[in-house]
C-alpha cells in the first residue's frame, strides 16, 4: 500500500505572503520562530468515534492530529531540527483518550535558529494559530488571517487575508 500526506497550510494565503516576505529578505536572516495552537476538543469530539483517542487507530493526539500543520510550518522556514526538548501530557481528557491534549517544545536548528512551539486542545474555542517568524531585521506575525510585519527600517505593517470559500477551517 501507499502512504501520502498533505501539508496544506504551506499554500494558505497567509503562508504564502509570508514566504515572499521571507524572500524578499524583508525581515533579514531568519533567527527563529514561535507558534501557538490552542483549540477546542473536549469529550464530546471523542464519544461516538470508533477510531478518535486511541493510539491504535489515531495514532497521536494534539500533536498528530492538530498541530502537526502549524509543527510543520516550523520546519518549512527553519530546516529540520537538530535538537528537541519537550512534554507531552493529558491534562483535561484524562479518562477520555489515550494520548497528550497538550504538548511544548523548545527546538534549535542549523545555524543557532531556535523556536518555541505549544499546542493544546483544551482552549475554550478554536482560537487562529498564532506564528511568528523573528529575523534579524524584523519579525513577521501570523494571527489567523492577519500578518503584521515589524521592521527596522519601516516600521510596523498590517495585512488581512480572506480566506477562500470552502478551503480550510475559519481558525486556521
Amino acid at each position: 500500500g501507499k502512504l501520502g500526506f498533505c501539508f496544506q497550510n504551506r499554500y494558505n494565503e497567509t503562508t504564502l505572503a509570508m514566504d515572499k516576505m521571507v524572500e524578499e529578505g524583508l525581515i533579514g536572516k531568519v533567527r527563529g520562530a514561535r507558534a501557538f495552537v490552542t483549540w477546542c476538543r473536549d469529550a464530546d469530539y471523542y464519544e461516538g468515534s470508533d477510531w478518535k483517542g486511541n493510539w491504535a487507530t489515531e495514532g497521536g493526539g494534539v500533536l498528530l492530529n492538530q498541530a502537526i500543520h502549524t509543527l510543520d510550518l516550523l520546519m518549512h522556514y527553519l530546516g529540520e531540527p537538530e535538537q528537541i526538548a519537550g512534554t507531552m501530557a493529558n491534562h483535561h481528557l484524562q479518562g477520555c483518550i489515550e494520548m497528550e491534549d497538550t504538548v511544548e517544545a523548545w527546538m534549535a536548528f542549523e545555524g543557532n535558529k531556535r523556536a518555541c512551539f505549544y499546542a493544546s486542545n483544551g482552549y475554550v474555542t478554536d482560537a487562529p494559530v498564532l506564528w511568528e517568524l523573528q529575523g534579524d531585521k524584523g519579525r513577521i506575525t501570523m494571527n489567523g488571517s492577519q500578518i503584521s510585519v515589524w521592521t527596522l527600517e519601516g516600521g510596523v505593517q498590517h495585512f488581512t487575508y480572506e480566506q477562500k470559500s470552502g478551503i480550510g477551517k475559519g481558525y486556521w
